[in-house]
């Protein structure tokens, strides 16, 4: 049996990092100094619905707390796990399986640069996808995205080789429809001459996994 001391400690921890998660942005604003005025409108509003998640997110885990606060040892340690896988599958430290997409995207020129992966993860979270891995990475809130001095993608220092496949887990209507909205990230992948292809599937496995300190 687990005390409610140690499953309020894991609810803490989550709502910990989310913060440190938030407040690390602030650390790279020398970055955008030189940045376009419509990349700053763009950032901005990505940043604007980030906050709006994670603002979501932290209020489910005050509730738990008070849930467990207020429940028996069972029902705090069943809301406990509960809480910890969702935030494992996050962070990308456990594998995931379930309902999503699977995108393939053929870039022979190599004319993909981060920003539009930068954008296609954003993309599928703001749709609500619960996993992403690129190409067998798997990708969390520290991930980060370059172009090596050949030209290419790399995803966590990685090099990413076309065909590039992506794989998210969510709703798979919800996250196939967010894909294909004119002006979006499908629409930039085809004007670079590269294709772009979303399959809805009723399941997929993403065995990739993270460190959260990465």
């Amino acid at each position: 049996m687990i005390p409610h001391k140690l499953t309020i400690a894991v609810v803490a921890a989550a709502l910990g990092f989310m913060t440190i998660t938030a407040m690390r942005g602030s650390q790279d604003d020398g970055l955008f100094a030189n940045a376009r005025e419509a990349d700053l409108v763009v950032l901005l509003d990505s940043l604007t619905q980030r906050l709006a998640r994670l603002q979501s997110e932290q209020a489910d885990l005050v509730a738990a707390r008070q849930d467990i606060l207020a429940g028996s040892d069972a029902e705090a340690l069943a809301r406990t796990r509960e809480q910890l896988e969702a935030i494992q599958v996050v962070n990308g430290t456990i594998p995931v399986e379930g309902p999503g997409v699977v995108i393939k995207i053929l870039d022979p020129s190599r004319q993909l640069t981060y920003d539009v992966a930068v954008s296609l993860v954003q993309e599928l979270r703001d749709a609500g996808a619960e996993a992403i891995e690129i190409n067998g990475i798997r990708v969390n809130g520290r991930s980060y995205f370059g172009n090596s001095k050949t030209g290419k993608l790399t995803v966590n220092r990685r090099t990413i080789s076309s065909p590039i496949t992506v794989k998210a887990i969510g709703a798979s209507k919800t996250l196939g429809v967010a894909l294909q909205i004119p002006g979006g990230v499908a629409d930039t992948v085809a004007s670079l001459g590269a294709r772009f292809k979303v399959t809805e599937v009723e399941r997929t496995i993403i065995s990739a996994t993270t460190s959260v300190a990465q």
